[in-house]
């Protein structure tokens, strides 16, 4: 409900300036929320025609062709924005991911260290480079990753789980894995 007020508002904004595009980059964005991605993506182009130098909405734009499944597309959003916003911490880990789904694990890694060097205040880089390195094999640099990225988002639930996974396949205490299973399950059932 909160969803659809902000859009209301932002369609209001919207009518006293078509131009506004942070009005049609939140409004975008609510429209993603609520699974309306072709509509979110029509605003996000209207952005892009208006301002094609806009990094936000290139982001934006790519995130949502993910989840439509049209993975050159964002692929290519992803990679404009960083050229636009070199660094760019969100597009450098989903370019990551993209890499990691293609089992391509060394170009992943790659991705997502400069991500994690651009903001090293994320935890989702570091839960993703534990996660790699997890499947490749090496342990004690999951469980390094993985403790980076609970320092940077305590309530990470994917780096709880992944944690107590590891924990349990190294025979450590399973009562520290239950630890981190149950926190994980009281931030995210």
């Amino acid at each position: 409900n909160e969803l659809r007020q902000a859009m209301h508002a932002y369609n209001q904004a919207l009518l006293l300036d078509q131009a506004n595009s942070l009005a049609r980059n939140s409004l975008a964005i609510c429209l993603a929320r609520v699974g309306e991605f072709s509509k979110a993506c029509a605003e996000f182009r209207r952005i892009l025609n208006l301002d094609p130098d806009n990094y936000m909405a290139e982001y934006n734009y790519g995130y949502v062709c993910l989840k439509l499944q049209e993975r050159e597309q964002a692929k290519a959003c992803f990679q404009r924005c960083l050229e636009l916003m070199p660094g760019h911490s969100f597009s450098l880990l989903r370019l990551g991911q993209m890499a990691e789904e293609d089992a391509d694990l060394e170009q992943a890694t790659a991705y997502c260290r400069q991500a994690a060097q651009s903001a090293p205040d994320q935890g989702a880089p570091y839960r993703v480079l534990g996660r790699l390195a997890w499947k490749t094999g090496d342990r004690d640099q999951a469980r390094r990753y993985l403790h980076q990225a609970l320092v940077a988002a305590p309530q990470d639930p994917d780096a709880l789980r992944l944690l107590a996974r590891l924990t349990l396949e190294q025979g450590d205490d399973p009562e520290v894995a239950e630890s981190l299973i149950r926190r994980s399950l009281g931030i995210q059932p």
